[in-house]
C-alpha cells in the first residue's frame, strides 16, 4: 500500500502545485459536483493500492467542487509523482472513462455509449450539465475528425484533468487523436479535438502501450 499524499501541504514548495491550490480557493463554494465522479477517483486509488480515507459516497448526491478538486490534486501528485502536476492531472483523467465503465452505474451509462464516438459527443453536454452545478459543455465547428468542445463554468482544471478525459474518451471509443485546450479563462476553456481511427493498431497493444507511459507509481 502507498500513502494518498496531500497536494496542499507539497505546494509550498512547488509553485506549480501552489498555482492550482490557489485555483481551488477561488472556486465558488456553492458549486458542486455528483458523487459518482468522486467515486470513480476512490475506486482509481482503491484499484492501484493507495491508501486513502474511508468514506461512503453516493453516486447522484451532489458534494461539493472544491473537496472533489482536492482529491484530485492528491490523487494527481500520488500516482504520478515523477510528472509536472498539469501533465499528471491529464494522466489521471485518462483513467476517468474506463474507471467510471467499470462501476454499476457507469456500466450503464456507457453500454448505452458502447464504443460510438459519434453518440459520446452527443451525449456529452448532458453529462457535464448533470454533472457539474453550475458547468456547461458545448460541442460545436463538429465535422470529419474534429470539433471543439467549449467549457464554461467548468474549475475543475479544464485545461488538464477534462483534456485527459477526453482524450480517454477517444481512446474508449477507439481513436486516436489530439486534445488542445485554448483558455479563455480560469474557468472557461475551448478544448480543440482531432481524431482519426486507429486502424490495424489493437485495444491491447494501445492499453499496453498507454500503461507504460503513465508510469503509475504502484510501490
Amino acid at each position: 500500500m502507498i500513502e494518498l499524499k496531500n497536494a496542499r501541504s507539497l505546494a509550498l514548495k512547488k509553485p506549480d502545485l501552489a498555482d492550482l491550490v490557489g485555483h481551488i480557493d477561488r472556486t465558488p463554494a456553492g458549486h458542486t459536483v455528483k458523487g459518482m465522479y468522486v467515486a470513480g477517483i476512490l475506486d482509481a486509488l482503491d484499484a492501484r493500492k493507495v491508501r486513502r480515507p474511508d468514506f461512503r459516497v453516493q453516486a447522484f448526491r451532489d458534494y461539493p467542487l472544491r473537496q472533489y478538486m482536492e482529491l484530485l490534486l492528491d490523487a494527481a501528485v500520488t500516482l504520478y509523482p515523477s510528472q509536472p502536476i498539469r501533465s499528471a492531472l491529464v494522466s489521471l483523467g485518462k483513467l476517468a472513462i474506463p474507471t467510471f465503465a467499470s462501476s454499476i452505474v457507469g456500466g450503464v451509462i456507457m453500454g448505452t455509449v458502447g464504443r460510438s464516438w459519434d453518440i459520446a459527443l452527443k451525449c456529452v453536454s448532458k453529462g457535464y450539465q448533470i454533472s457539474l452545478r453550475p458547468g456547461n459543455a458545448v460541442v460545436t465547428n463538429a465535422g470529419p475528425g474534429r470539433a471543439v468542445l467549449q467549457l464554461r463554468e467548468v474549475w475543475n482544471f479544464a485545461d488538464s484533468y477534462q483534456v485527459g478525459v477526453v482524450e480517454g474518451l477517444l481512446e474508449w471509443c477507439d481513436l486516436q487523436g489530439t486534445v488542445k485546450p485554448r483558455v479563455l479563462g480560469p474557468c472557461d476553456v475551448d478544448l480543440d479535438i482531432e481524431w482519426s481511427e486507429w486502424g490495424s493498431y489493437s485495444r491491447r497493444d494501445r492499453e499496453t502501450e498507454s500503461n507504460a507511459s503513465r508510469g503509475v507509481a504502484l510501490d
